[in-house]
């Protein structure tokens, strides 16, 4: 792309992005944007339960119609990804006043792993660090047989970098011994101001710039011979992106959004090739 093109595009993103705190566009979400959220969540949930429990696969890339070639792909070392929506029982878009949903599904392979040795290094996260990229601080809040209770510094870049302090419930499911699914789920996202200075602050609902309002993201890991699949699904939600800008914002905060998933799942293979093996 040429330099004044990417130039003009990402101010019109930063223009969208910065709508003042207390407007319309921002703050607290409203009480129909959560209810659609609900909608989608529970949507998207139901179909990860009928894959999970179903004897035809495990990973929700089994259930499409190119599986042996995604499987391919991603055992030969590829980071897959693509763009994710969830329909209603009617099979139309969820709309969400108010927000903007993003879902996106990626899948990698982990040489030489196992999926006992992975789960186990997921159920004890490295509280003094490394850190996947992102992460600033980590520490287990709460420990049960099969969830933890995590308290998580983050940080998210895109026009701006954007520091959050979260909390997580994650909860671990075994179907056996070479498939274990995970479900984690933000249960505190509170932005922060000047984070890591002597002025750092707590950011309330009022003041959010509503850049993430809520963030669910569901882990499948697979056995398979010379190691493991990993699959992630992320579904975050945020503010909604300006009408009079949204055919030029969708496909920079869509690019933004991938590039996120890619590193996240870059940063999760290495750090966890590196602990275990």
């Amino acid at each position: 792309m040429r330099p004044a093109v990417r130039s003009t595009r990402v101010l019109l993103l930063a223009l969208a992005l910065s709508v003042p705190a207390r407007s319309a566009e921002a703050g607290a979400p409203e009480s129909r944007t959560l209810a659609a959220w609900k909608t989608y969540v529970e949507a998207t949930e139901a179909r990860m339960r009928r894959e999970l429990d179903s004897p035809r696969g495990f990973l929700a890339s089994d259930f499409s119609t190119d599986r042996a070639e995604l499987r391919r792909q991603v055992t030969g070392g590829a980071i897959v990804i693509d763009r994710q929506t969830t329909q209603d029982h009617d099979g139309r878009e969820i709309d969400v006043p108010g927000g903007t949903i993003q879902h996106w599904r990626g899948t990698i392979f982990l040489p030489r792993m196992t999926v006992a040795a992975l789960v186990d290094a997921l159920q004890h996260p490295p509280e003094h660090g490394p850190f996947q990229q992102d992460v600033l601080a980590m520490r287990v809040e709460r420990r049960e047989p099969d969830a933890l209770e995590l308290f998580i510094r983050l940080s998210r870049s895109a026009i701006v970098t954007v520091t959050y302090d979260t909390e997580h419930r994650v909860e671990f499911r075994s179907r056996d011994a070479a498939r274990v699914s995970t479900r984690s789920v933000a249960t505190r996202i509170t932005e922060m101001e000047h984070a890591g200075s002597p002025d750092e602050r707590a950011l309330g609902p009022d003041d959010d710039h509503g850049y993430l309002w809520r963030m669910n993201s569901y882990w499948r890991y697979e056995q398979v011979d010379g190691g493991v699949i990993a699959e992630m699904e992320s579904v975050t939600l945020s503010r909604h992106i300006p009408a009079a800008v949204r055919f030029l914002v969708d496909p920079i905060v869509g690019r933004i959004a991938r590039e996120s998933v890619e590193r996240t799942l870059r940063s999760f293979r290495d750090l966890y090739l590196t602990r275990v093996i």
